[in-house]
């Protein structure tokens, strides 16, 4: 009866060195799979971080846009005062020529400051034009990028999720 009951006490202590062992093995599979959800969810962080360093510089490139287009507005403005002037140059001009006074080479002169000044506004607005399309595109590529970073996050948050699922079978198999 003692010889029996010893060697139940032996078989129950090395029942329970096993137990104790899945246990350690089972708190040691707990400890890793939290340090991959911390290392996941520090990236996820680290991610939305740039997305927002990004969307700040997006503005502020926007900014500097409207910046410059408000400029060039400006330069256009100025260039509808210089051909109101020459209009009124032109005016006087035909007075000049309805007095007789041979303006012939003055009306010449005009033509080639109207010219000029059309040229110059033709390549203001041509300037303008494509640097406004180049904002664009270049608006259009990040929030492209945007997009493809929130779908790599939504992918990390799923990858999160299986391992919180995991991590609670595991607590619940522990209990």
């Amino acid at each position: 009866l003692l010889a029996t009951t010893i060697s139940k006490l032996k078989d129950d202590l090395a029942n329970g060195e096993n137990v104790a062992q899945d246990l350690e093995d089972n708190k040691e599979l707990a400890e890793a799979l939290a340090g991959q959800m911390s290392e996941s969810e520090d990236s996820a962080l680290a991610e939305v971080e740039e997305l927002v360093e990004q969307l700040s510089e997006m503005q502020t490139e926007l900014s500097e846009t409207k910046a410059e287009l408000a400029s060039t507005n400006e330069a256009n403005n100025g260039h509808v005062a210089k051909l109101s002037l020459l209009a009124t140059t032109i005016s006087k001009l035909k007075d000049d020529l309805a007095n007789g006074e041979n303006v012939a080479q003055d009306l010449e002169d005009n033509k080639e400051l109207a010219e000029a000044l059309a040229g110059q506004m033709s390549e203001s607005e041509d300037s303008a034009l494509a640097e406004v399309e180049e904002l664009v595109e270049q608006l259009s590529e990040m929030q492209t990028e945007l997009s493809e970073t929130k779908a790599e996050l939504a992918s990390t948050n799923e990858a999160n999720n299986g391992h919180v699922a995991k991590l609670s079978l595991l607590a619940t198999t522990i209990s």
